[in-house]
């Protein structure tokens, strides 16, 4: 839980100047070594994300193992959408539980006037216990894209892969214009590259940063113009009080 108050502190900067924006995880996230002995009824780590905003998370397979009660939480109105584009839902529904958060296969938000549509994918190897559990990621979204492309201007993938497995998807040439990838540092040197139409972004930084990407996207859903990187946040980003009071109740 460490930096989740200078985390809030940096995304109530970053509102006040720009507006709404959109809040998203890329996977891994929501399960650590202690989740499946965790049985408190409430997560800190969901209530710090339901805090900040989250839009949406992209889900892995052990999240669906590990922490029963935490899906149980997620299901609650306000909490951050769970993601899961390539996993089989019949599965998904099994290990989750009737009560629990049921990911969906992509999620549509209006942002700035542009519809944005958001798909999340995790690698096969996670579900090597139960072969069929998960699609490779290129057929899922190949089958997928046109439904979400339907309903979206600009397609986001948030993608917890290896970097084998996020360059295919790259060399796939789907219609996808960002990759958010968490943990395929594909090329360390720089967090922003071009694969045809579609951008990658990558979260280089290892420890307290967050990763920050800004478009500019016009009428046809083009995107015109992009900035971004890894965000330190240090001693130097003061903590948000009202999260540490959250987190002291935990």
């Amino acid at each position: 839980m460490e930096g989740l108050a200078r985390r809030a502190s940096y995304l109530k900067q970053i509102r006040h100047d720009m507006g709404r924006v959109l809040l998203v995880d890329t996977g891994n996230t929501l399960t650590g070594p202690s989740s499946a002995e965790d049985t408190r009824a409430d997560s800190p780590l969901v209530g710090a994300m339901t805090e900040m905003g989250y839009d949406a998370v992209n889900t892995e397979h052990s999240e669906f193992q590990a922490a029963p009660s935490l899906l149980r939480q997620l299901a609650h109105p306000g909490q951050p959408v769970l993601i899961a584009s390539n996993a089989q839902m019949a599965s998904v529904s099994n290990t989750a539980g009737s009560e629990g958060a049921q990911p969906r296969r992509f999620l549509v938000l209006r942002i700035s006037g542009i519809r944005v549509g958001l798909v999340g994918v995790m690698s096969p190897g996670a579900a090597s216990e139960q072969p069929g559990m998960v699609e490779p990621p290129v057929a899922a979204l190949r089958s997928l894209l046109p439904e979400v492309g339907r309903e979206a201007d600009v397609i986001i993938v948030l993608a917890d892969l290896s970097p084998s497995e996020v360059q295919a998807l790259l060399d796939a040439r789907l219609d996808i214009q960002v990759v958010l990838a968490c943990r395929a540092i594909v090329n360390s040197d720089v967090s922003l590259s071009h694969v045809g139409q579609t951008l990658l972004a990558t979260n280089t930084g290892e420890g307290p940063y967050i990763g920050r990407l800004t478009l500019e996207i016009n009428a046809d859903g083009q995107i015109t113009s992009y900035e971004g990187g890894s965000e330190l946040l240090d001693s130097k980003t003061p903590e948000d009080p009202a999260l540490k009071r959250l987190l002291a109740q935990y």
